[in-house]
């Protein structure tokens, strides 16, 4: 009879799941910093323009290679820590972000 060879498993331990535990945590603690820098880039966006239309701020952010996703979940941490507030403009009869005053992030 042929002998079967037994297939080579790595050189998996029982201890491997804390180096993997360390990466997600290395990984999770970049994108957290990622976050931060880009909600500053967007408050400084905001807060140079004194006030921006929704339009202007989507075409900046496609220009800046900023997803709309990240821009909207951004957007919405400001208005939750109210460092921004977002009001319909008549003027240019659309949304429109401002700073509140007083407010950094």
């Amino acid at each position: 009879m042929p002998k079967h060879k037994k297939k080579d498993e790595g050189t998996i331990d029982i201890t491997s799941f804390f180096d993997i535990k360390e990466k997600d945590k290395e990984s999770k603690e970049i994108k957290i910093t990622l976050d931060k820098e880009l909600e500053k880039t967007i408050y400084e966006k905001i807060l140079s323009s004194k006030k921006i239309t929704k339009s202007k701020l989507y075409e900046w952010s496609k220009s800046t290679g900023i997803s709309q996703v990240i821009l909207y979940k951004i957007l919405q941490s400001l208005l939750k820590k109210n460092m921004i507030k977002r009001e319909f403009s008549e003027e240019d009869q659309e949304l429109v972000f401002i700073t509140v005053t007083n407010n950094n992030p």
